[in-house]
């Protein structure tokens, strides 16, 4: 099964020439979009954002939960004194 890349190259028209657009989204919600004239530049760019996004630290990810905004606190707050007793 493939995976989706996170960061994507498309061929896109400007109204005098056509350039490879780099897409995509970052892990803290920013999003990416720049074009270059040539596809081994678009290429390169892509490689380096996806590098980026692995080294760095996943910062928060929104999970769904039928919590209460009161719960997620009540829980988060659990968690933490269950982590400081296990150290």
């Amino acid at each position: 099964m493939k995976t989706k890349d996170r960061f994507s190259i498309t061929e896109f028209k400007n109204p005098n020439s056509v350039v490879f657009r780099v897409y995509g989204r970052k892990e803290d919600g920013e999003v990416i979009r720049e074009n270059f004239r040539a596809y081994p530049q678009a290429l390169a760019r892509k490689q380096e954002l996806e590098i980026e996004t692995m080294n760095s630290p996943l910062v928060l990810v929104m999970q769904p939960t039928r919590l209460s905004t009161l719960q997620l606190r009540d829980a988060e707050a659990a968690y933490q004194r269950l982590a400081a007793r296990s150290d």
